[in-house]
């Protein structure tokens, strides 16, 4: 009799303070586990978003190199507005990019929107510029001339999406001879070297 009521004694159960430790340190425990997750999917997000824009902007560039290459004209314009950039590379081949739309088109022409077919999204920016080197230069005067054969040209490109951004250039040797190149100021064509090269700006590329 008097061990069995020892027994009954001792089967007391948990406590409250057991019960609101083991609750406490299961939080914990839950809370580590969600931001070790939440850390995981956000970084596999990232990967995979910029991933997808060095994807887009290697066909982008892929695409305008083999057109560059075969160029038989270069007419550029970097706008400082931001409103329209584009290079002209023969009489119905245009790479426009619009601010506006954060869009990069391929077309026929600079007016038609309907000529217009998309070549890359997420574009926040782009430039055409010469490669110096593709220049004679008069160290006196700082007068310009277009060498010719075997000009090359930078195409730099920009894109933006979640958060991410990927920026990349690439410089293409052109296989014609060109001898000139025209930029246009706000529907003002003009010859290179109408300028002297201090003038030109963002359309000579160096120091990037």
């Amino acid at each position: 009799m008097k061990r069995k009521t020892l027994l009954k004694h001792n089967n007391a159960g948990i406590s409250l303070v057991e019960v609101l430790a083991a609750m406490a340190i299961g939080a914990i425990v839950l809370t580590a586990l969600i931001m070790l997750v939440s850390g995981g999917v956000q970084s596999y997000r990232k990967q995979t978003v910029m991933a997808r824009l060095q994807n887009d902007a290697n066909i982008a560039l892929n695409q305008m190199s083999d057109k560059i290459m075969e160029a038989n004209m270069v007419t550029m314009s970097n706008r400082s507005d931001g409103v329209t950039e584009y290079i002209k590379l023969q009489e119905d081949i245009y790479y426009i990019y619009d601010a506006g739309d954060s869009k990069l088109y391929q077309a026929k022409s600079l007016t038609e929107s309907e000529d217009r077919s998309l070549l890359c999204e997420n574009v926040t920016d782009f430039k055409i510029s010469l490669e110096r080197s593709s220049l004679i230069i008069d160290e006196n005067t700082g007068a310009i001339e277009v060498k010719g054969k075997g000009i090359q040209i930078r195409i730099f490109i920009k894109l933006e999406n979640m958060n991410q951004a990927r920026e990349t250039y690439r410089t293409v040797k052109v296989r014609n001879t060109i001898d000139d190149v025209f930029i246009d100021f706000r529907g003002t064509y003009k010859s290179i070297k109408e300028y002297l090269i201090k003038d030109l700006g963002n359309y000579i590329a160096e120091g990037y």
